[in-house]
């Protein structure tokens, strides 16, 4: 939990700052994740909407805000609509999906109708990614929500990369626990490949096989290639990956009589070595 010293310096922000720009009626709702201190609900000129507040990963909140309304611009269909963002102190305000995450209805159930109409919004989120020129490096069923409109939405754009740039917020480049989306899907420790599309498969692969789902498939299994993005990590990163890579190993040795110990170790050490 974040220090009620943390929490009250947000709340007193976004009724200053935040009413400033726009945002009512926000009360506190989740604290302390690893990138974000504080998240509100709220309304931002009458809309319902979601705030997200960072001080470690500033840069990230801004990412959100680009990204988030690069994509919404091109397909207003797949993401909420982000509204609103200061740089400093870093909030972003983005409208709020109502519905169920995909890992909620997938646990109560899926109709073969809702997993075609699920299958072609994946598609379209891909294809969107692609065409903003955008790899979200976060694809999975939390972070696609069921609009009003009976379709998918994807959120939470802060890890997201810009192929243009390929620019990353610094904490996240050095905190341990990111190393496995900065480089997540890896195939050798000299070169980082991000691939969303593979991603989205693996969802795909969770819906009711129906023919929709299936069509859907083979147009990403036709759009994996061109949705790899490539870049070299920069020295420092890369020493510091080997090395926890290496640690891994030595745990796992050591680990090598406690089955469930090192099944956990060897899956993190796949997660960067790919």
């Amino acid at each position: 939990m974040k220090s009620p010293s943390t929490t009250k310096a947000w709340q007193a922000c976004i009724a200053g700052k935040g009413l400033a720009l726009g945002l009512e009626n926000c009360r506190v709702f989740l604290e302390n994740k690893y990138l974000n201190d504080v998240f509100f609900e709220g309304t931002f000129k009458g809309r319902p909407c979601v705030v997200k507040c960072s001080s470690k990963c500033p840069w990230s909140i801004g990412n959100e805000y680009r990204v988030g309304r690069r994509l919404f611009e091109i397909a207003p269909d797949v993401v909420p609509e982000p509204l609103v963002w200061n740089e400093a102190p870093a909030f972003v305000a983005i409208e709020k999906v109502q519905g169920p995450s995909l890992t909620e209805l997938l646990t109560h159930g899926v109709t073969e109708a809702m997993a075609d109409v699920f299958a072609a919004d994946i598609v379209r989120m891909a294809r969107a990614l692609f065409a903003a020129g955008v790899v979200h490096r976060d694809v999975f069923s939390d972070n696609l929500l069921l609009g009003a409109d009976g379709h998918l939405k994807l959120i939470d754009m802060q890890l997201a990369i810009d192929r243009s740039d390929m620019r990353e917020d610094p904490w996240i480049e050095r905190h341990w626990k990111y190393h496995y989306v900065v480089f997540g899907a890896r195939r050798d420790m000299g070169l980082g490949v991000w691939n969303d599309v593979g991603a989205f498969r693996s969802l795909l692969a969770r819906l009711p096989h129906t023919a929709g789902v299936a069509a859907a498939d083979g147009q990403l299994a036709k759009d994996e290639a061109a949705a790899t993005l490539s870049a070299p990590p920069r020295g420092l990163t890369l020493f510091k990956l080997w090395m926890y890579a290496l640690s891994l190993r030595v745990q796992m040795a050591f680990a090598r009589n406690r089955p469930e110990k090192h099944a956990r170790l060897e899956r993190r050490f796949r997660k960067i070595v790919g």
